[in-house]
């Protein structure tokens, strides 16, 4: 019995351990995409800055 109930309380462990690695794994692909897109908008901000002031120049 104290076998059988530690072979159940083993598997929860393994069943628990199993699904956050799981959600590690997709958290990290999300964490991974959100810095990927900040890049790129701040890439954006910066060009926009560059053409902003270009167009400063020739007004004034």
């Amino acid at each position: 019995d104290d076998v059988s109930g530690l072979k159940d309380k083993l598997n929860l462990v393994y069943e628990h351990v199993v699904v956050l690695t799981e959600n590690q794994t997709v958290d990290s692909k999300r964490i991974t995409k959100v810095e990927q897109d900040t890049t790129s908008l701040a890439e954006l901000y910066g060009k926009n800055e560059v053409e902003i002031r270009n167009i400063k120049s020739i007004l004034i």
